[in-house]
């Protein structure tokens, strides 16, 4: 298939007024501003030859990858009003990979293109307002293009393609000067969104053989990037509507898919998923919610989940695809130094998280000599950093002032044997369970580790019950399950069953708390002013 053609940055600088109104709801993105960058699909793949890649969003003429910008300057406004309408949007979209074509031998889906960088700023005394459901005050999001899907075939002997590795997402920016504000008004309506999200790996081929085939494995997910915000004050009135949300999303393996033969059968690996970027927030201002669920600060690296292999049978010789390893979730760095005001249940102060992906499961087999595929590791979190030096105060239940977690994931469960033959002796050995993924390091307080200081008078208010000051927590992940194994015959001469071996949970990490001056006050019940875990994982069972 031919691959798919970039899409350009976009620019887009103003220091006038904007007013939209709608009153209906609003399908797609619409906004007072709306920049979008994007890249073409790629091309169904024909006979043997494989989708089309995708193209990469915010190339520049030179042929690299540029930023899909938008600046307010001046004394710049946007007022939005009406269900999805957003006050200003940046969108850059990796164009999705072209799927193999079903019918051919070893067609493979095409590579997803990447997501360009997203460069958000408010200048000198701009401001932004919203009033009506899902009205993002601003919103930045690179995302990078799904992965094509292999395509399915049958045949005497032969395998189908994989599935096409999903695209990255750029890096994502957004900073405000002092003076500024955004204001949202409805449910569903944060007032910064910045995501970088990676594209989902693509789903291998499924074979139909006579005397063996293997089926296509599942594509690796895309990273995420970087995300950095440098924020003022900022306030959400709706339900669900935190002040701050910043996220790298890593996109997931692919799903291996399922031969079928009468004869040797390898079923395909699911695809890895992708890497977290690192996330940094740094916030002066004044962050002030009202609803329900919503935060004052949101700040997560979140790793892709290994893909799963697909179960397989019935033949004579049967081997299972293994799960996807989960990816790497980036390290998270918040320091608010201003004021961070929630007002409603579940609206934690900040919450900081490092998780990595889950391991996939390894597919389960049938058949006269059956092997289960192994389950994926589980993928690592990585450090978090929360530096609070100014005021922090919670008013709903179940509303934390700040919530710092590390959490490593579990591994993949092996695959099921199950071993059935007539006369013949007959195997079956269960897939092994993936290891667990470790976490990491998380700290919380006002000592700055680069001038060697502590910072501020900080405080932390919760005024809720089950609302704790600070929780702060480094969690391993739990193994896999081994897979087990069971078999059934007549006649038989001789039967073997081999359950899997259990995988490895992971050790919690340090976690820190180091503060001078702080002024804490959890009056509620159910509540610490400061709760510390490091928490190791189980180990999975064996099979």
């Amino acid at each position: 298939g031919g691959n798919g053609q970039a899409g350009y940055q976009v620019q887009i600088t103003s220091s006038g007024s904007v007013s939209v109104n709608s009153s209906t709801a609003v399908k797609g993105l619409s906004g007072g501003i709306v920049a979008i960058s994007q890249g073409g699909d790629g091309g169904e793949g024909p006979g043997r030859n494989h989708g089309g890649d995708g193209a990469n969003a915010g190339d520049t003429t030179g042929g690299e990858l540029g930023s899909t910008r938008i600046e307010l300057y001046d004394t710049a406004q946007v007022v939005a009003s009406g269900y999805g309408v957003a006050g200003f949007v940046a969108l850059s979209r990796g164009g999705r990979g072209g799927n193999g074509e079903d019918g051919a031998h070893d067609s493979s889906g095409g590579d997803g293109g990447d997501g360009g960088a997203i460069e958000l700023y408010l200048r000198d005394r701009s401001s932004v307002s919203t009033n009506g459901r899902a009205g993002f005050g601003a919103l930045g999001q690179s995302i990078g293009g799904t992965g094509g899907d292999g395509g399915d075939d049958k045949a005497l002997l032969g395998q189908t393609g994989s599935g096409g590795y999903g695209g990255d997402g750029g890096d994502v920016s957004f900073a405000a000067d002092t003076d500024t504000t955004i204001e949202t008004r409805g449910a569903f309506s944060s007032a910064i969104v910045t995501q970088s999200i990676g594209g989902g790996g693509g789903t291998g081929g499924d074979f139909l053989a006579v005397l063996g085939g293997a089926g296509g494995n599942g594509g690796n997910g895309g990273d995420g990037g970087r995300v950095i915000v440098d924020s003022a004050g900022f306030v959400g009135y709706g339900d669900h509507s935190s002040a701050i949300l910043a996220q790298s999303v890593a996109g997931s393996g692919g799903t291996g898919e399922q031969p079928n033969s009468m004869t040797l059968t390898l079923g395909g690996d699911g695809g890895s998923g992708g890497d977290g970027g690192d996330v940094t927030v740094r916030q002066g201002g004044t962050l002030y919610t009202m609803g329900y669920g919503s935060r004052g600060l949101v700040a997560q690296s979140l790793s892709g989940g290994g893909g799963q292999a697909a179960t397989i049978g019935s033949g004579k010789l049967m081997i299972g695809g293994s799960g996807g390893g989960g990816g790497t979730a980036g390290d998270v760095f918040v320091e608010t130094t201003g004021i961070i005001q929630t007002q409603k249940d579940a609206a934690t102060g900040i919450l900081a998280q490092s998780i990595g992906g889950g391991g996939g499961a390894g597919a389960g087999t049938v058949g006269i000599i059956s092997v289960g595929g192994q389950g994926g590791d589980g993928g690592d979190g990585a450090r978090v950093d929360v530096l609070t030096a100014g005021a922090i105060s919670t008013g709903g239940d179940w509303a934390n002032g700040v919530t710092a977690q590390s959490i490593g994931a579990g591994g993949g469960d092996g695959g099921n044997a199950f071993d059935f033959s007539v006369v013949i002796p007959s195997v079956g050995v269960g897939g092994d369970g993936g290891v667990a993924g470790d976490s990491s390091d998380v700290f919380v307080g006002n000592f700055d580790a680069e001038s060697g200081d502590y910072r501020g008078t900080p405080t932390i208010e919760t005024a809720g019950d089950h609302s704790y000051g600070v929780l702060a927590q480094s969690i391993g992940g739990g193994g896999g399950i081994g897979g087990y194994a069971m078999g059934e015959g007549l006649i038989n001469f001789a039967t073997l069953q081999i359950g899997g071996d259990a995988g490895d949970g992971s050790t919690g990490n340090d976690v820190r708390i180091n503060y001078r001056n702080l002024g804490l006050r959890p009056p509620g019940r159910d509540t610490a002013g400061i709760d510390a875990k490091s928490i190791g994982g189980g180990g999975g069972d064996g099979g």
